[in-house]
């Protein structure tokens, strides 16, 4: 890719092999070559990849449920949603 212009809200660029333009909003540049490739694998969660306030999920008869964690116990995690609800949950039924 070529930067060929910076616009106000936008960059264009060509792809050099297939000499195409392309007009990117900035947000969508990854200036420090960080991986952002999305893993299907599901990870085991344990206390030592978790941190307090950390947002994360389950699975609850179907319905995702999604909370900030408040803390962090030996087997489960104790976490509150948005509307206050709260939540014991063992570490193998989240997903971050």
């Amino acid at each position: 890719m070529t930067i060929i212009e910076l616009k106000p809200t936008k960059i264009i660029v060509r792809n050099d092999n297939s000499k195409k333009f392309y007009a990117l909003p900035y947000y969508m540049i990854n200036i420090a070559g960080i991986d952002v490739s999305i893993n299907d694998q599901q990870k085991n969660l344990t206390i030592n990849n978790l941190q307090v306030g950390e947002c994360v999920g389950f699975n609850k008869d179907g319905q995702e449920i999604i909370g900030f964690i408040e803390r962090l116990n030996q087997k489960s995690v104790t976490l509150k949603t948005k509307c206050g609800h709260g939540w014991r949950v063992a570490y193998h039924c989240y997903f971050a």
